[in-house]
């Protein structure tokens, strides 16, 4: 339980980062958005 807590803590922290780093927190969202290029990595990765 408390390895899984840490990991959430660094999960968090690193999309804290990508979000701060946002200039517009509407992009987050858009077409082409961090949302989308999230899920497009996260996918890779998981397929390779």
């Amino acid at each position: 339980m408390k390895k899984r807590h840490q990991e959430n803590k660094a999960l968090d922290a690193a999309l804290d980062e990508l979000i701060r780093q946002e200039k517009d927190p509407s992009a987050i969202l858009s077409e082409d958005g961090l949302l989308k290029q999230l899920t497009k990595r996260l996918v890779e990765r998981a397929l390779t």
